[in-house]
């Protein structure tokens, strides 16, 4: 039997690690003549989250394939799976749905839904979230404690060091580098000195930001200045519990914030940067509004362009044209951190590079002699692949036996070797392998499958193509949404380019055309057959 293992540990609980966890799956899979095929690991996240799980997530689209690659799942406890009674039950009703099983080692049990049992599943997962809720409430008892101690409750804050007493405990001290830097901040805004202007200065000096720590790297950004000249830290206050970590209805990580009442201040004058009439004239220089988290973009590039040279994003900018005020693309980093930073300084009409850019999706990225082609590339891959002979199965079933049986050794060798590191990058190396030829075998009957259906499969792809059309044409919303369907979380790249006498954008990348869209259905043929094609959309080539 084909078994799998599923082990998580979440940042509360680094007690009982994910190696412990899968080392005594594997020792409880192998006493019962079970091969483990595939090992989904998250380490790190929380049982509450359902959303976000990178592992449970690949776990449970492996589940819902055509071709299940496993038949018996295996866990410590069911509060691995989640820690949310609802979404517990439902996740281990879909495990079971798909006529595969489900153990817990740690009482050598195997779980299955009768009325009785899914009612003692909802209570231990009461008991689950009950016990999380727990240790939520004494993680942040401890953070409380320490806040009010002045003690440190995070990770490390420009101008300061964290330096660990005797006790254990670890509290802050000044860093007289940064420190310097922090009172030149203060003392230049007090005096109206623009925060643009600051972060220029700073990064033409080579002053190492806060990202960028003492290795220089990184460089200072308006966001970064202002975030230093509203911390009160700097005048001696520390301030803990303004937001806290929750999760929303779909049990995404989100940050709440607190009722004043739960707020602790704290007095720390020995570790006060500034005085205070230096803080209030700073504090006094503060009119600039900043935008709203979450507002829709205004422009349909936000987001989707990156500048060629520095990788910062491209923005609206303002320039001229003629007496004129415009709004115009460039290199945001460039404006707002200096030409130390990039030295790419173009700026082209928005109006110009948007037309371009929805004129390219139009005529090449979503036009039929495209998806023909597409599809066409397609369909000869498919009928390439389902032409191998049966033996090819055969052939990979045996090397991916193979490479299971060497990973095994390895996991028992790595309990007297010295060379730990070592033995690692080999079981890796062999992980990445045994995925690869699942995903190879998952995928020939798929393959199969589609090319029987061919006419289908085109019809289909042929839809969405004059969905996505209409789409375009629904003002900026739908040209966004078409944008971000066919970069697939990729950007384009604006590279300056001379046309004659005048320098233009030009953006570079890749698009997933919509067939590679319809290809992630059926499961396997998708990540085998998906391909990137060029976009190269030159910008302001017409007649200024």
């Amino acid at each position: 039997m084909r078994a799998a293992i599923y082990a998580r540990v979440s940042t509360e609980e680094q007690a009982q690690s994910v190696e412990v966890q899968e080392s005594d799956a594997r020792r409880f899979a192998v006493a019962r003549g079970w091969h483990v095929v595939e090992v989904y690991r998250d380490e790190g996240v929380s049982g509450a989250d359902f959303v976000t799980r990178p592992a449970f997530l690949r776990m449970m689209r492996d589940l819902a394939g055509e071709s299940r690659p496993w038949d018996v799942l295996v866990v410590r406890d069911l509060d691995r799976i989640g820690r949310d009674q609802a979404r517990t039950v439902i996740a281990v009703e879909r495990i079971l749905k798909k006529d595969a099983k489900l153990w817990t080692y740690s009482n050598n049990r195997e779980v299955t839904l009768t009325p009785l049992e899914k009612a003692m599943l909802g209570m231990q997962t009461v008991f689950s979230e009950f016990e999380r809720a727990m240790i939520v409430g004494r993680v942040r008892g401890s953070h409380e404690h320490r806040a009010r101690a002045g003690l440190v409750t995070g990770g490390t804050v420009y101008g300061y060091r964290n330096v660990r007493r005797p006790d254990g405990f670890v509290e802050y001290a000044v860093d007289p580098e940064q420190a310097e830097v922090v009172r030149e901040v203060f003392e230049r805004r007090g005096a109206g000195e623009s925060i643009r202007a600051l972060a220029l200065d700073l990064n033409r000096r080579r002053v190492p930001s806060p990202s960028g720590g003492k290795r220089g790297t990184g460089s200072w950004s308006p966001g970064a200045l202002h975030e230093i000249l509203h911390r009160e830290r700097y005048r001696g206050i520390l301030e803990w519990g303004r937001t806290r970590k929750g999760y929303d209805a779909d049990n995404r990580k989100v940050r709440e914030t607190q009722e004043p009442a739960d707020l602790v201040r704290v007095e720390r004058p020995e570790l006060a940067l500034i005085d205070a009439p230096t803080w209030e004239r700073a504090r006094a220089q503060d009119t600039t509004a900043r935008g709203r988290s979450g507002s829709k973009p205004a422009h349909l590039l936000t987001g989707f362009v990156v500048c060629a040279v520095c990788r910062g994003p491209l923005a609206i900018c303002g320039t001229r044209r003629g007496t004129v005020s415009i709004n115009a693309y460039g290199c945001a980093w460039s404006r707002d951190r200096g030409g130390s930073i990039c030295a790419v300084k173009l700026r082209r009409p928005a109006e110009e590079i948007e037309g371009d850019v929805l004129a390219w999706m139009e005529r090449e990225a979503l036009a039929e002699s495209t998806t023909a082609i597409v599809l066409e590339e397609m369909r000869a891959i498919l009928a390439d692949r389902a032409s191998r002979p049966d033996e090819t199965r055969g052939v990979l079933e045996q090397e991916l036996s193979a490479v299971s049986r060497e990973r095994d050794r390895l996991v028992r060798a790595l309990a007297v070797a010295g060379d730990v590191e070592a033995l690692a990058l080999e079981m890796r190396a062999r992980d990445e392998r045994a995925r690869a030829i699942r995903a190879e075998l998952a995928a020939m009957p798929a393959e199969r499958e589609a090319l029987a259906d061919w006419g289908s499969f085109e019809r289909e792809a042929l839809d969405v193509l004059a969905d996505l059309r209409a789409t375009l044409g629904r003002g900026l919303e739908g040209a966004r949404k078409v944008l971000g369907i066919l970069l697939r979380g990729t950007k384009l790249a604006a590279r300056e380019t001379l046309t004659g006498a005048r320098r233009r954008y030009t953006l570079e990348g890749a698009v997933y055309l919509p067939p590679g869209d319809l290809s992630a259905s059926p499961e396997g043929f998708g990540q085998s057959t998906r391909a990137a094609y060029p976009a190269v959309i030159p910008c302001g080539q017409r007649a200024a």
